[in-house]
């Protein structure tokens, strides 16, 4: 069925309107009653008013059902062509995801320690079709040397490298804090194609306490 066309528009500008009482909306009409013009108005506007409201949502659908999912907590699955996109998400990489890929590294305590330019690195278990829209990286660079975080990828055929926008080095600062890439990469996962995140430390003076992956679908 095509969508209508025509409102049942009513009343609604200068009409004269008047609210029926509580009781009478209980029991509505009664056999032999002479509906008064008023309250035959007031039901028509309220329905002509319910029915544009929804004729807008229907045109703004987008709104409408981001609305009704992050008041419910409801899933909705999509078939079909086009892009939809499910919202934010995170992927956690605790200290102890990651390996000794470079150098000499020591976890202990739920962070790396170093005792010279070393590398560390974490995959990233995140299905094919997700973006990566950034990484926040926790460390705590001791005021010498550099942290540098690269995000790569890698196929079965064994070709990949750091990703677009997918590297930052940290060359300032001290104590606990974060750091993410400088412009986010944004990077679709592709088929047959997995994630990782590689962290290199110059200086005995760092610690890595780990990263959180942020990611959507699209």
């Amino acid at each position: 069925m095509a969508k209508p066309t025509v409102k049942p528009r009513w009343a609604n500008s200068g009409g004269s309107v008047s609210t029926p009482s509580s009781g009478k909306q209980d029991i509505g009409w009664v056999p032999g009653e002479k509906p008064r013009a008023q309250w035959k108005n007031w039901l028509a506007i309220h329905t002509y008013n319910w029915i544009d409201w929804l004729d807008q949502q229907a045109n703004s659908s987008d709104e409408w059902i981001k609305g009704v999912l992050a008041n419910t907590g409801l899933h909705v699955k999509v078939q079909g062509t086009g892009k939809f996109k499910h919202g934010a998400e995170s992927y956690p990489l605790p200290a102890s995801a990651f390996y000794v890929e470079a150098g000499t590294a020591t976890l202990g305590d739920g962070r790396w320690t170093f005792l010279a330019v070393s590398q560390i690195t974490a995959p990233i278990c995140i299905p094919a079709g997700r973006r990566i829209t950034n990484v926040t990286l926790v460390y705590n660079r001791g005021g010498a040397g550099n942290v540098t975080m690269t995000l790569r990828n890698r196929s079965y055929a064994d070709v990949g490298g750091a990703v677009p926008n997918g590297s930052i080095t940290i060359s300032a600062g001290t104590g606990f804090t974060t750091a993410q890439f400088a412009v986010a990469p944004n990077y679709t996962i592709g088929a047959s194609e997995f994630m990782f995140l590689r962290v290199q430390c110059d200086n005995a003076a760092n610690v890595i306490v780990g990263a959180d992956v942020g990611y959507d679908f699209l």
